[in-house]
């Protein structure tokens, strides 16, 4: 028996084709291997690389239940629904900022360690200048400090 979950999930052609060249540049032999199981290599290899880099912690596994227990306690149709409404409302908002949807903000973070240095080393400038300057942080600074922070950690 494998330890694991068994999600069954929607992949897009242009991501099922980059899983496979991630497992093929691996160096993985493919030969006899299903679809679903290159899917899973190259989203294993994907969450191993974000925590390395620090974009995702590396858990002991302890809070598990706890962490899964959202996605699992309803009925599939309800939760769906509840999803699907929830995607909806978030592309609107996405739309009405402006901001990129959530599958490329994720890619940008994990796939761009310069970028993320940028930004981290910006919205500690202003944390300092917000605590230690007061009177000269302005509106706009909170409103860049804000979206620093979206895009560091996506919703």
């Amino acid at each position: 028996m494998k330890h694991g979950y068994v999600a069954r999930v929607r992949v897009m052609p242009a991501d099922i084709m980059t899983c496979i060249d991630l497992v093929q540049k691996a160096g993985i032999h493919t030969q006899g291997m299903s679809l679903s199981q290159a899917i899973s290599l190259a989203i294993k290899g994907l969450c191993q690389g974000a925590r390395n880099t620090g974009l995702a912690p590396a858990r002991d596994g302890f809070e598990y239940a706890q962490m899964v227990q959202p996605f699992i306690s309803q009925t599939t149709q309800v939760r769906k629904l509840a999803v699907a409404r929830e995607a909806e409302k978030d592309m609107h908002r996405r739309e009405a900022f402006d901001l990129p949807p959530p599958g490329e903000q994720i890619a940008n973070m994990a796939f761009n360690p310069a970028r993320r240095a940028e930004l981290e080393q910006r919205a500690t400038e202003l944390r300092f200048k917000r605590q230690h300057d007061e009177i000269n942080f302005t509106a706009e600074d909170l409103a860049e400090l804000q979206r620093i922070a979206d895009e560091l950690v996506p919703t």
